[in-house]
Formats: C-alpha cells, structure tokens, sequence
C-alpha cells in the first residue's frame, strides 16, 4: 500500500503549500520541459487572448 503524504506541521496549510509550489527553490539544474515547450497564443474573444507554452509528451 502506498504511504500517505504528511507533510510537517509547518506545511501543512494548502496556502503554503501553494507558494511553495511556485518557487523556484526545488528547481535544480536544466528543465528539459521548459527548453522543448512551444509558445501558443489561443484567441479568447474580443478583446482577449491568452498566452500559454505547450511541451508534447514523447
């Protein structure tokens, strides 16, 4: 049976968990996803466009 995620004490409010999420702490070295990933615009109406990078599973 898989263990069950326990975060510490500290970390246990979905909030901090979120920023740390976000961060940039945990990232070490070259992320492969980032170097492959394709710029995308998507037409979201008038007068709105949105902006995101796709990376395709190999």
């Amino acid at each position: 049976m898989a263990e069950l995620f326990s975060p510490a004490a500290w970390a246990r409010s979905a909030h901090i968990q979120t920023i740390f999420g976000s961060l940039r702490l945990r990232v070490a070295g070259k992320n492969e996803m980032v170097d492959i990933a394709q710029e995308t615009i998507v037409d979201a109406g008038n007068p709105g466009r949105l902006l995101g990078y796709h990376s395709r599973q190999t």
